[in-house]
């Protein structure tokens, strides 16, 4: 939810960035990751599903990875974007 809204006041802001979030969970949350890929198509990309070779190129071609969790503070999501 804060992550969320910070992204939509940079992209508010006029900040120049491509973001995309993958994964999974709460609706609300996803509906909310789906409105700002409708509102910024050529900067935001929400991937609500993921497997194999997709996450790994996106781990790949990413600058950084931010885990947004309030639950897991470090785990296999991180280990597996070291990786690549």
């Amino acid at each position: 939810d804060v992550m969320f809204e910070a992204i939509d006041r940079a992209f508010q802001q006029g900040l120049r960035f491509q973001f995309v979030t993958m994964g999974s969970g709460i609706e609300q949350l996803e509906t909310v990751a789906a409105d700002l890929e409708e509102r910024y198509p050529h900067a935001y990309r929400a991937v609500l599903s993921f497997k194999g070779a997709e996450k790994y190129k996106t781990y790949a071609a990413a600058d950084f990875a931010m885990m947004p969790s309030r639950y897991e503070p470090c785990g296999l999501v991180q280990m597996e974007g070291m990786r690549f």
